[in-house]
């Protein structure tokens, strides 16, 4: 997720230009205020997303991951990935138990 209110010079859709053209292919795009209407973040009362989450959401496709490698020149240790949209990664065990 890109936050564009911290970066004046950007607006969506340019960055979903830049996106599409510096990696075809590679991103889902879709705005915000898409992604509250699909209900992405739930059903419930949508402010609390708007505050949260960038303008622009950049979902990985296929077979894919991302990491980030470096910040501001120091290396980030890689401790995990996020879940995926393939099969595989959506068929996870979960278990549930009440205290």
């Amino acid at each position: 997720m890109i936050d564009l209110e911290a970066d004046t010079e950007l607006r969506a859709p340019e960055v979903k230009a830049y996106l599409e053209h510096a990696y075809p292919g590679t991103f889902f795009l879709m705005d915000r205020d898409e992604a509250i209407s699909a209900g992405l973040f739930g059903r419930g009362d949508p402010s609390l997303a708007r505050k949260r989450v960038g303008e622009v959401l950049a979902m990985i496709g296929d077979d894919r991951g991302a990491s980030v490698v470096r910040v501001e020149g120091q290396i980030v240790q890689h401790r995990g990935s996020h879940g995926g949209m393939t099969p595989d990664e959506m068929r996870i065990p979960v278990l549930l138990w009440r205290a």
